[in-house]
């Protein structure tokens, strides 16, 4: 298996293929190839990415491709449950902090030419940030 670095490029969709729907995430490698990484509706490894994330990839021996979440280079033993939790609420913060980020950079770009006051490009950043937590259950 071989472990690759690449950056969400497009925002999981679900696509009805002739095997039933499915779930394709788009991703830039850093050498510039675009990867198409497949999974089932409702695959949280995939649905809940966006783009200009940073992803790790794994490719097996059949040129598949998956997302991989946390890379380990030697076994040991979990963490305990309160540490756990603490890494998740970190993670999950970072997280909500980079797609408000790009909320307010694509508010920003789109606003550019108008004459709107930076609290107001701040508000609709806001704006675009709950509607996309909502629409994607984040």
């Amino acid at each position: 298996m071989k472990l690759i670095q690449a950056t969400v490029s497009k925002a999981a969709k679900q696509i009805p293929t002739k095997y039933g729907d499915r779930v394709v995430l788009n991703c830039l490698t850093y050498t510039g190839e675009e990867i198409a990484v497949w999974g089932n509706p409702g695959d949280s490894t995939l649905t809940n990415r966006y783009p200009n994330e940073p992803v790790n990839l794994a490719v097996n021996e059949k040129g598949k491709y998956s997302v991989v979440e946390q890379v380990t280079t030697n076994a040991t033993l979990p963490s305990p449950k309160s540490d756990s939790k603490a890494e998740d609420i970190k993670d999950y913060a970072q997280r909500l902090a980079k797609l408000y980020s790009y909320c307010f950079k694509t508010a920003k770009a789109e606003l550019n030419n108008s004459e709107l006051p930076i609290e107001s490009v701040k508000d609709i950043a806001t704006t675009l940030f709950i509607t996309t937590q909502r629409k994607f259950n984040l």
